[in-house]
């Protein structure tokens, strides 16, 4: 029973670590050592790999230079070398290593290094470059404790707001480190707690908070960056700082636990005044999560299940309406709800996890995906992702790709509950879940060979598969997650494999430059890749690999050249360049071959690049252009994104200070701008959404719908939430806005004017009119039996319309062919049929009242005809 708990990490980093039990498994045949278990964590900022306990030693020892592998080249003359290479040996030997830019163009690195465990006895190291990590300066000595003992930092913090600031956090010692100038000077300073987690605040300098977890949960606050503390609150869960721009600076929300295993979510304001108000927003709870506008609580329901309650713009809580009757949800985990729109997973009875999405509410859920993989180790006995991986035990694999809308990859089973390679699928959406498909593999591999997979050219055998989040954290060959990034909307660089399903063998690296439209494969094997420059260029090492080669690439993926970055070559444990990808300096953690010890190689390409871009280099680019429609009906969300991006053949560099332009133009809707609405499932038969009779009521007529007034009557479809689309199909599959009940009377009388249609109670002496736009009425009628209005319109397509007033329909017109002015008009409620006067085709017409079993009665002496009186009762 968990939402997704946020863990934030301000600052750029790297950690990399080795289980400190089994640390390197010794090779007799070359006498060589390599990591038995190397974790790069990927979190915001963190990345995360993961080596399997013995390498083959073939192929840990092959020298990738002088391998026979083919790789594209590029036709023209190669690229200019890269400026050089930095190393920095640190000779140090310890298990865990972060390593952090400071950004903002400052050429400050700080690396930490220490055991994977800290305790009194364990203790840390500290080296600061102040040249982009050319050469390093141990400052271990700086963060001494005031007794003179060496520190345990074992993490620090940067504040989101001023990059200078920062504070390292000694947790076994119950120390904190802060400096304001990135680590040129430093203030040691004693707490009375252990600050296992620290949160700067997202605007204000000066604010933390700090949790102990090994004392009642305690949360402590700061309003001077760390030197001085208060507690706040005790059996603290989760916490959160207010929204800037939506809540008050010093406000933070609070899940506190209660006695018998349930919370209460808190609001605190005024936290460091002497009179902190405090509101309780709910009790009884299980989670509280908090994302983008919304404010997620887990609370128990009567059933002994649970309910998801939502607050959008710190609105009231309100209970999520799921298409499911008498649900038995066991667990939510929310996937994103950075936009109007809400993304969860649920658990309904265990009987598998599926996506639904919400409406712009938040309030209303469609089922979007079904049988997502989903991992939450307290309902997995047994689970299969590495077991430390600790800050984030529970994910559901679906990744957003950044820098693109509405785009995101999923993992789904094709067997319930198995998450064996083997019933592993990826598929893709570009509509925020309303459909998904699977992703179009590449025509052939990087030697030109079509995928055996696909020779059949069944489609079903013959799709991409990508590895995301879970084949990452898994014990298996994939060497990383999905890489997508802001500062290049579009590229996708992944692992994977094609076939019917996603594999462990044949594992090869794909590139995409159009948001996933088209793919190509980059080369064969296991990488470890970064990008720089906005995407401008990529870099690879072989993983597994001891080796002193580089792969680079400059036009996106199309051709390959290498680079010796060192005269020996060294066990790479991680790839990375600064977060942000703006600059063009690729960073290698790794070690010498034989022993372990920490070393940093630098490695600056932008001579690789060469000019700095011009106008002439860059073009246009729409993502959307490769959807399936007519022409302007190609559109993501309801609109039209034109981004600038370099030509793939530009060798030039895009610089740090660049910044992508973006035009929007809305659309007209079309069929995929909408969603099933609430109750409705979508078939893939006929992409059609139809009412689930075994899982939902018939639309129902709100409970608060005054007399006069109108609701919107769902079709079955409903917009996207953040989907800016307009007219098209919106007349006509979108929810109607329909007239709220009108009641019977006894005794009334019915009028019209040319623009409304009004009703006289009798006895009451009030007239009212009734809220339908009209256009050009002339005759009315009404059907007592079933609370009916019949009107005849002579607009500019004259017509005759009916509209029941009990709030179930909406205006509906019977009769608009080969009809030119609707003169008299009367209802025969005995036989049920409408006839009417047509002036100027001088006609009399009869249909039945729905408009069907229309004939024309009389077309001759209708010269004057002007009004129309029936006798129902007698015939």
């Amino acid at each position: 029973m968990a939402l997704m708990k946020l863990f934030l990490i301000f600052s750029a980093f790297i950690l990399l670590a080795f289980a400190k039990d089994d640390s390197f498994v010794f090779n007799a045949e070359n006498n060589q050592q390599l990591p038995a278990h190397t974790v790069v964590t990927e979190r915001q900022n963190f990345y995360q790999i993961t080596l399997p306990k013995k390498i083959p030693i073939k192929e840990a020892v092959k020298q990738v230079f002088h391998s026979k592998e083919r790789i594209k080249r590029a036709n023209t003359a190669p690229p200019p070398a890269p400026n050089g290479t930095s190393v920095a040996n640190l000779k140090d030997s310890t298990h865990r290593l972060i390593i952090h830019w400071s950004g903002q163009g400052s050429g400050t690195i700080i690396v930490v290094t220490g055991d994977n465990f800290f305790s009194n006895t364990s203790y840390s190291r500290i080296y600061i470059s102040t040249n982009y990590g050319k050469t390093f300066v141990n400052r271990t000595t700086d963060f001494r404790l005031l007794n003179g003992n060496p520190s345990s930092v074992d993490n620090f913090y940067t504040s989101p707001i001023d990059f200078r600031r920062k504070i390292f956090a000694d947790v076994a010692h119950k120390y904190l480190f802060v400096t304001f100038d990135e680590g040129q000077s430093v203030l040691p300073i004693k707490i009375t707690f252990k600050a296992y987690r620290i949160v700067p605040h997202p605007s204000v300098a000066d604010y933390v908070l700090a949790l102990d977890t090994s004392d009642n949960n305690k949360l402590y606050a700061s309003n001077d960056f760390g030197t001085t503390w208060k507690l706040l609150d005790v059996n603290i869960k989760a916490f959160y700082w207010g929204k800037p721009n939506m809540d008050p600076s010093q406000t933070v929300f609070l899940e506190r636990q209660d006695i018998g295993g349930l919370a209460t979510m808190i609001k605190l304001d005024f936290i460091f005044q002497t009179g902190i108000k405090r509101t309780v927003l709910a009790t009884n709870g299980t989670e509280l999560y908090m994302q983008g506008s919304y404010i997620f609580v887990v609370k128990s329901n009567k059933r002994g299940f649970l309910d998801l309650l939502v607050s959008k713009n710190r609105g009231a809580l309100q209970i999520a309406n799921f298409p499911l009757k008498n649900h038995k949800n066991q667990d939510y985990f929310i996937v994103d709800s950075t936009t109007d729109q809400v993304l969860v997973v649920v658990d309904n009875n265990h009987k598998g996890m599926d996506l639904y999405i919400s409406d712009a509410s938040g309030l209303q859920y469609t089922l979007s995906l079904q049988r997502v993989l989903y991992f939450n180790p307290f309902l997995h006995a047994t689970p299969p992702v590495h077991k430390y991986d600790l800050r984030s035990p529970l994910f559901a694999d679906i990744t957003k790709l950044k820098g693109l809308l509405g785009v995101y990859v999923a993992t789904q089973l094709t067997k319930p509950d198995s998450q064996n390679f083997i019933y592993i699928t990826t598929l893709i959406t570009y509509n925020n879940g309303a459909k998904w498909k699977s992703i179009k593999p590449p025509a052939t591999d990087s030697n030109g060979n079509s995928y055996p997979a696909c020779i059949s050219n069944s489609s079903k055998s013959c799709s991409l598969h990508l590895g995301l989040r879970y084949t990452a954290y898994y014990q298996s060959p994939f060497p990383s997650a999905v890489y997508t990034s802001a500062s290049a909307p579009g590229f996708i660089l992944g692992h994977g494999s094609v076939g019917a399903n996603l594999t462990s063998r044949n594992i090869s690296m794909y590139i995409s430059t159009d948001g996933g439209f088209d793919w190509r494969e980059a080369m064969k094997g296991q990488f470890m890749f970064a990008v720089a420059d906005h995407g401008g260029l990529i870099a690879a090492v072989r993983r597994y690999y001891i080796t002193n080669v580089i792969y680079y690439s400059w036009d996106e993926g199309e051709s390959w050249s290498t680079y010796i970055f060192n005269s020996t070559a060294m066990l790479p444990y991680g790839l990375t360049t600064e977060p942000g990808e703006q600059t063009t300096v690729f960073t290698i953690v790794g070690s010498p071959v034989g022993h372990h010890e920490w070393t940093i190689v630098q490695i600056d390409m932008k001579n690789v690049l060469g000019r700095s871009c011009t106008l002439n280099d860059y073009k246009k680019w729409v993502p959307s252009d490769k959807l399936d429609g007519a022409p302007g009906t190609k559109c993501v969300l309801g609109r039209k994104m034109t981004y600038e991006r370099r030509k793939t053949k530009s060798r030039c560099y895009n610089g740090r200070n660049y910044d992508r332009p973006i035009s929007v133009q809305n659309c007209t809707c079309i069929r995929d701008d909408f969603e099933c609405d609430e109750g409705y499932y979508h078939s893939f038969f006929t992409g059609n959404c139809f009412l689930s009779a075994s899982l939902a009521q018939p639309p129902q007529i709100p409970v608060s719908c005054p007399e006069g007034s109108f609701y919107y009557r769902t079709r079955g479809y409903r917009k996207i939430a953040d989907d800016t689309c307009f007219g098209g199909v919106e007349n006509t599959i979108g929810p109607q806005k329909t007239l709220c009940p009108v009641a019977k009377l006894s005794e009334f009388l019915l009028f019209s004017q040319r623009f409304s249609i009004g009703r006289f109670r009798f006895g009451a002496s009030i007239a009212e009119t009734l809220p339908i736009n009209l256009i050009g009425v002339s005759f009315i009628d009404y059907d007592f039996s079933q609370n009916c209005l019949y009107w005849g319109e002579n607009g500019q397509t004259p017509s005759i319309r009916r509209m029941y007033l009990n709030g179930t329909g909406w205006p509906e017109v019977i009769v608009s062919t080969k009809i030119a002015q609707v003169g008299g008009m009367a209802l025969d409620w005995i036989s049920n049929n409408i006839y009417w006067i047509d002036q100027k085709r001088k006609e009399l017409s009869v249909a039945k009242k729905d408009g069907t079993n229309r004939r024309t009665l009389l077309t001759t002496n209708m010269d004057n005809a002007e009004s129309l009186i029936l006798d129902p009762a007698r015939g």
